[in-house]
């Protein structure tokens, strides 16, 4: 279950934004998985990976604003380019750290 919110974490993140992504669904999935004997801090390595890369495409966060104000791009345009590329990079970089042991 981690595995698969990880995963999904760019998108999650995009849409809901930092605070919900880890102060509202990852308590839920460490209670989900915890009779599996999974840990809370291997949950929270799972979603981290996959929740900070796209977090750069995120509208929910400032410094989007900022860097695409300053680059003179447009919103739509910047998750266009940007999405797809970003979120593979955040599943091969949990495939990483799976196959490394580190979830």
């Amino acid at each position: 279950m981690h595995y698969i919110v990880g995963a999904l974490g760019a998108p999650l993140g995009m849409v809901l934004g930092p605070d919900p992504y880890y102060y509202g669904i990852m308590p839920i999935i460490g209670q989900i998985v915890e009779p599996f004997g999974v840990t809370l801090d291997t949950v929270g390595r799972a979603m981290l990976i996959g929740e900070n890369v796209g977090l750069s495409v995120s509208p929910v966060v400032p410094p989007t604003f900022l860097a695409i104000g300053l680059a003179g791009v447009d919103l739509k345009e910047h998750i266009k380019f940007s999405f797809l590329p970003l979120w593979a990079l955040s599943v091969v970089m949990m495939l990483f750290a799976i196959i490394v042991g580190i979830i």
